[in-house]
């Protein structure tokens, strides 16, 4: 567990980088319920102990999250992103936020979303097929460690 401000937030397990990546995410504004973990970050949510260590944290925003978003940019607290007009980064290019997953606005992926702790994470089936489909070379090793964790042989 740990502190943001008066709120106190809590993870399954005890990865430090993924939880200095979420707190680094609530510290621009964003609540628990703006966002959804995408990405291989979502991967690290579902299991923190055995998946592979993350250098950043992706993730999609809801409407109310994208307001946020905005007015943290004008208090500089992030910068315009690569992804479009409602995408947003940290200065130090640690978490990415956009208001779409893949190419598909966020508010699409409702049947995708599952809760983890106290965080709305992407499931793995649908982390899955997004990088199935993005065939990159740096995926491989994802690829093959959520189908382990689907088959049941993750342990």
């Amino acid at each position: 567990m740990w502190n943001i401000g008066e709120s106190m937030y809590k993870l399954a397990g005890s990865d430090e980088k993924l939880n200095s990546l979420i707190n680094k995410a609530l510290q621009t504004g964003l609540r628990p319920k703006d966002f959804v973990v995408v990405g291989s970050g979502a991967i690290k949510i579902h299991y923190p102990e055995k998946f592979r260590e993350i250098d950043d944290l992706d993730i999609a925003i809801y409407p109310s999250g994208v307001r946020r978003m905005r007015k943290a940019a004008k208090e500089g607290l992030v910068v315009p992103g690569k992804h479009g007009k409602n995408s947003y980064k940290t200065q130090d290019d640690e978490v990415e936020m956009w208001d779409r997953w893949g190419d598909v606005p966020l508010r699409k992926h409702k049947k995708d979303i599952v809760r983890v702790g106290d965080y709305q994470s992407i499931s793995l089936d649908n982390i899955l097929g997004f990088k199935v489909r993005a065939n990159r070379p740096k995926d491989i090793d994802d690829i093959k460690f959520i189908r382990s964790a689907l088959s049941g042989s993750d342990s």
